[in-house]
């Protein structure tokens, strides 16, 4: 009978039990992967009666999991580990850039291919100077380089009068567009004689020039009335008289020539 250890012509096997699961089952039938019955004792996980891969339990009667070198129908790959950063995910995941998955070749992934935060489409760190405007990390410009003076400052501002940052074009630059503070509007450099006058460097006029004797004097202070010279009465006498002797004296020349 079956369990005796003696193989009877009916019987497939006998292994001197009555136990499945060991390679010979309780009816004497050798036990195999796909026979319904899952024979621990043989090192199957399951056995769902067939030899087909992608069905939960694989042809070999394993447990079909992501790092089992079978690509379900689920996964992308299966590289038979669980490993990030070689190509095939610990989720069986194809890596690529915004996976949100940092492979070695990626200097950033944050999830999705998008510019302008921060990490690029290409998953490369967004930084000024690598000629894409990112507006969301407050980039106004970015043409590539570092250097000032050339449209975009070196921290991818537009250059403009104001920014603090003294172009070719400007004298000064202080870092706004007020007058009367040394730096004008314009960032032209305020000085005693162009014409603005300037309260705030102590000018009282500017006519323009550094001329004096036209009411405002090279220093851009008001010039006030020439002051007439006062004189004592003895000083006046003397004068009168002089003037009457330079007059009579003319008188007297031309008496003489019309002798």
């Amino acid at each position: 009978m079956c369990g005796d250890s003696i193989q009877q012509t009916s019987e497939q096997c006998d292994d001197g039990n009555i136990v499945s699961g060991d390679g010979c089952s309780n009816v004497c039938v050798t036990e195999f992967c796909s026979d319904t019955i899952v024979q621990a004792g043989i090192g199957e996980q399951c056995d769902d009666g067939n030899l087909t891969n992608n069905d939960g339990c694989s042809s070999s009667c394993q447990d079909e999991i992501c790092g089992d070198s079978i690509q379900q129908t689920s996964e992308q790959c299966d590289d038979g580990n669980l490993t990030n950063n070689d190509g095939c995910s610990s989720s069986c995941q194809d890596e690529i850039c915004g996976d949100s998955i940092q492979q070695t070749s990626e200097q950033c992934d944050d999830g999705n291919v998008v510019d302008g935060d921060g990490c690029t489409s290409a998953c490369i760190l967004e930084i000024c100077s690598d000629s894409i405007v990112q507006a969301g990390l407050g980039e106004e410009c970015d043409d590539g380089n570092l250097t000032n003076n050339d449209g975009c400052s070196s921290i991818c501002l537009n250059e403009i009068c104001s920014d603090n940052v003294v172009q070719t074009s400007e004298e000064c630059d202080d870092g706004n567009l007020v007058n009367e503070d040394g730096c004008s509007a314009i960032c032209v450099d305020e000085f005693c004689g162009d014409s603005v006058l300037q309260a705030g460097l102590s000018e009282e006029c500017d006519d323009g020039n550094v001329t004096n004797g036209d009411g405002c004097s090279n220093l851009c202070a008001i010039e006030g009335p020439v002051p007439v010279p006062s004189f004592s009465g003895y000083t006046l006498a003397v004068l009168v008289m002089m003037m009457m002797g330079v007059g009579a004296g003319f008188v007297l020349q031309l008496r003489r020539r019309s002798v």
